[in-house]
């Protein structure tokens, strides 16, 4: 902190004249974005308070830490990074097109397995017409989703045809290249500041080409991500580090938000990655 003093930083300024600071938090994510498990129905499996998540899922929960005035939570279980790249990225083209400041805006981002994707499907007949689609999130086990039943069978033979012949893991290590270095390109020259984590997967290059890359990915804001340790991802450090509870299906409970969002925000003001 006496180096971020030391730089006279606005946003030190900011949080330090008042105990709310005029900016705005986007949390791009999978489940544990989200906040699955947490307030859940054991039944139904679906939030049964949908303030009291997003109050304590992390993104609120750094949210408040940081002394912001606002947040959203655009995390949804079993999302790929495709969806999480299309949402930050649509989210972000609103926000500066409305006027709004990039300098009241901070993007954070959990991100998902690489080898989800998602497919944007047009429906039986064929358009393409935004107000009939809807985008498939894809993974390994998609054919346990509970959504799965109920796509055609083309869409079905379609979806085992990739995972069979094309989800290779370099193609889905290259695809998350690609997509952290888009991302943090978009934001760098927009000058909007950001922070990334790995939910609760570790991608570690293996070929040449994806070490090219990889090289490329800022390290400062994306926490721990030239170490390639499971137990530096949100998952792995709150199960097996911390040793905190979790929900029948793997999910943190508000406990393990709590602590993940005072990490993330200690991590932050180190590394003066608010400036």
């Amino acid at each position: 902190m006496d180096f971020c003093r030391n730089r006279k930083s606005l946003w030190f300024e900011r949080i330090h004249s008042s105990d709310i600071v005029l900016m705005f938090l986007y949390a791009g994510g999978d489940s544990f974005t989200y906040g699955v498990e947490l307030f859940e129905d054991p039944v139904t499996q679906l939030c049964n308070d949908n303030e009291a998540r997003l109050r304590c899922a992390w993104p609120g929960n750094l949210a408040n830490r940081l002394g912001f005035d606002g947040h959203k939570n655009d995390g949804m279980g079993g999302s790929s990074n495709d969806r999480i790249f299309r949402r930050c990225v649509a989210f972000v083209t609103k926000w500066l097109a409305e006027g709004k400041s990039p300098d009241d805006l901070f993007v954070v981002i959990g991100w998902s397995s690489p080898e989800r994707t998602e497919f944007r499907f047009s429906g039986e007949d064929g358009t393409y017409e935004d107000t009939h689609f809807e985008y498939i999130q894809f993974y390994r086990n998609v054919e346990n989703s509970i959504r799965f039943p109920g796509y055609s069978d083309g869409v079905k033979d379609y979806l085992r045809l990739y995972n069979k012949c094309f989800n290779g893991e370099v193609e889905a290590r290259t695809r998350f290249a690609n997509q952290v270095i888009s991302l943090q390109s978009i934001l760098k020259v927009n000058k909007i500041r950001y922070m990334f984590f790995n939910a609760a997967w570790i991608v570690k290059p293996e070929t040449g080409d994806e070490k090219a890359l990889f090289k490329m990915i800022d390290p400062v804001n994306f926490y721990k991500f030239r170490g390639y340790d499971y137990n530096e991802t949100m998952f792995g450090w709150i199960r097996h580090v911390e040793k905190l509870p979790l929900g029948p299906r793997l999910h943190p409970d508000a406990e393990g938000h709590d602590r993940w969002a005072e990490r993330i925000a200690a991590y932050i003001k180190l590394n003066c990655i608010l400036g």
